[in-house]
């Protein structure tokens, strides 16, 4: 599966430990299989003067096998009450550590 994340900056490998914290979920990487997602991502930062750049990732999907995974196909209200669930509680937001895309929206626990 091809995977993008967009950015200021190339990033050749993800990296969790320069994760932000106060971010939607907490402290992650965001990938998604939607490359127009990432352009948006970029705007943000061409807004603030730098570049956007967007990193292509190849995930190998049988490498999952060993994650557990929370992984929502469409949007619903169980993706809602988790969504909602991780904007208000900070310990949620700390089981989880995500590559999170829409259109099959999956979230990785190693």
């Amino acid at each position: 599966m091809i995977l993008y994340h967009g950015s200021y900056l190339e990033i050749e490998s993800p990296d969790l430990e320069h994760s932000r914290k106060n971010v939607d979920f907490g402290c992650g990487f965001y990938l998604t299989p939607i490359y127009e997602q990432a352009v948006k991502w970029c705007e943000k930062f061409k807004r603030r003067g730098k570049n956007g750049i967007i990193s292509r990732y190849e995930f190998d999907e049988k490498a999952s096998q060993k994650l557990k995974i929370l992984k929502f196909d469409s949007y619903s209200e169980e993706w809602l009450d988790f969504i909602l669930t991780c904007s208000f509680v900070s310990e949620h937001k700390k089981r989880w550590k995500f590559l999170c895309a829409m259109k099959g929206v999956s979230t990785f626990d190693s």
